[in-house]
């Protein structure tokens, strides 16, 4: 019990982070620490943090895309995490852990908290990283050299075994009839499909042209498909359904916060515009196409190189994608999760003794 007064804080900044930090969260508990948890209200945060049965505190929302508000609304969430820190402080918080929450990261160097930013991709903008967070820990798939190529600061730098997904992802999983659940024909060619993330600065535009020509593609066998489809935003949710409709597709936008490795594992196909999703699907074992086009992360090269992610990168490319239904069941992406988990929350422990 000798860590009971010492407090580990993690904030969520988006919806992928839960999955990813929760199992650290609950090995670091089993060790004896407490957990303070804040979180931003963007995509479906909210929704998992309470589906994982997790108290936490709600501070700000979705940033604007303008890259000077998106600043002011960094410092202004900031400041608000600062504020309830303070009022709720009972306890000494020895450490804060986030993937990259930059309020978060520069909430804790204005408070002298030590401050851990994990992440996964290189070419977001890694200045708060760089000048807030006191150590910076990524799969060690990466490079040194690749990393200062992308002007990403190795002086304070560690790395994990595998990818993050593997954090999480369980090999003996056994999947959910999701497909029955939601009332769709299994007999049809089952595909995820994820639109691309348009906010993020790294977003090329060229992903929505590629992603018109892949439903033109599809369109050519929508009897046989039906689309389970996870837009980003309520604005894109709108533009999606909108879009399928008008090419008379079968598609299900669901209402509700699914389990994304049933959704995987109950699915033929995943097509995505980036992200952890097709990273998860990759992992999985599942038929994965990406068609992402900003610049091309260590982890897709990873993901590339061993067969199980293919990069649709021009409309030629489409051709290379499969309709059709698996011929045999998933083969996970092997990994003592136990193992990571383990490794991650010893690093963390390093880092505060």
């Amino acid at each position: 019990m000798k860590n009971e007064t010492k407090k580990i804080w993690f904030d969520f900044d988006n919806a992928p982070h839960v999955p990813i930090l929760m199992p650290i969260i609950k090995e670091l508990r089993k060790r004896g620490y407490q957990t303070l948890l804040t979180a931003r209200d963007k995509a479906e945060t909210k929704e998992l943090l309470i589906l994982n049965k997790e108290k936490f505190k709600v501070i700000g929302k979705s940033f604007p895309k303008n890259k000077i508000l998106k600043l002011l609304f960094t410092l202004n969430r900031a400041l608000k995490l600062i504020f309830y820190l303070n009022k709720i402080e009972n306890g000494k918080t020895i450490l804060s852990v986030n993937h990259s929450s930059r309020s978060a990261l520069l909430a804790s160097w204005l408070k002298r908290i030590p401050s851990v930013a994990l992440y996964d991709y290189e070419y977001v903008n890694s200045t708060f990283q760089n000048i807030f967070a006191s150590k910076i820990l990524m799969p060690n798939v990466f490079t040194k050299d690749k990393l200062k190529k992308a002007n990403i600061s190795t002086k304070n730098l560690d790395y994990y075994p595998g990818i993050k997904e593997q954090i999480y992802i369980n090999p003996t999983y056994k999947k959910a009839d999701l497909l029955n659940e939601l009332g769709v024909d299994p007999s049809k060619i089952i595909i995820t499909f994820r639109p691309p993330g348009t906010s993020g600065h790294y977003h090329n535009p060229k992903s929505e042209i590629i992603m018109d020509e892949i439903l033109n593609k599809m369109s050519q066998e929508k009897d046989k498909i039906f689309l389970i489809t996870l837009p980003r935003t309520r604005k894109q949710k709108e533009t999606i359904f909108t879009l399928l409709k008008q090419k008379k597709f079968q598609f299900l936008i669901p209402e509700r916060p699914i389990n994304g490795i049933d959704l995987i594992l109950n699915s033929d196909i995943v097509l995505s515009g980036g992200g952890t999703m097709i990273r998860e699907a990759a992992v999985l074992g599942v038929p994965s196409y990406s068609f992402f086009q900003g610049p091309k992360g260590a982890v897709d090269e990873f993901l590339e190189k061993s067969g199980r992610l293919i990069s649709i990168d021009s409309p030629q490319d489409i051709e290379l994608i499969k309709f059709m239904k698996k011929q045999k069941e998933s083969k996970v992406l092997e990994a003592n999760q136990g193992e990571i988990v383990s490794f991650i929350c010893n690093k963390l422990e390093s880092f505060i003794s």
